[in-house]
């Protein structure tokens, strides 16, 4: 039993298969897409909520602040996604 665990354990593990670029490229651009599409629908769901407020005449109050603030803190992931897809080369090795 003791041998069979440190034959596991011993054994180099197989190399990882290189992505094929197009694959690469198309899975980074459906990122991109979803990523914009989600980002444009919760700037614009924020827009027309305190469009209604502001049309209705009623004050804001603390969960459209608190809206605003995560619509800020969406932000940030956002960002960084977009700046992997331009920075991170597409034919990478897997020894990363």
């Amino acid at each position: 039993m003791e041998s069979t665990i440190h034959q596991m354990i011993g054994r180099a593990a197989p190399p990882c298969p290189h992505d094929i670029p197009s694959d690469v490229a198309n899975r980074r651009m459906f990122a991109w897409v979803s990523t914009t599409l989600v980002l444009v629908l919760a700037i614009l769901s924020y827009i027309l909520r305190i469009w209604a407020r502001r049309k209705s005449y009623q004050p804001l109050k603390w969960d459209d602040y608190l809206m605003g603030i995560g619509l800020l803190i969406t932000f940030e992931p956002a960002i960084c996604e977009y700046m992997r897809m331009e920075l991170e080369p597409i034919d990478q090795d897997c020894s990363n």
